[in-house]
């Protein structure tokens, strides 16, 4: 899909889905990042999503927070969302992950 469609966001999306799901990690974090960049704003934040999981699976934290807090970036500057359930629920996942730190 990447080599017949190299400027579509959603190739590079699977094309990390694909990775994650045999567990190459790194790799399926690249394809996420490409997929994220190739999109105009308002992005989509699903592979952002991904990689923030990818990161608590791997048991990188810190990163996992720092992808979330991007996510929250993102709503707040591209899709001017400042409240309700799409900022909660980002808010929760990092108020978690810091939790785990502590432990």
């Amino acid at each position: 899909m990447i080599a017949c469609y190299p400027d579509d966001f959603m190739a590079y999306l699977c094309m990390g889905d694909c990775q994650a799901k045999i567990c190459r990690y790194d790799e399926a974090i690249r394809y996420y990042h490409k997929a994220f960049e190739l999109q105009d704003p308002p992005r989509y934040t699903d592979s952002l999503h991904s990689i923030a999981t990818i990161y608590e699976i791997t048991g990188q934290i810190p990163k996992a927070i720092e992808t979330w807090e991007e996510i929250l970036q993102v709503l707040r500057e591209e899709h001017h969302i400042t409240e309700g359930e799409a900022i909660d629920a980002p808010k929760r996942e990092i108020d978690r992950l810091e939790h785990t730190l502590q432990i």
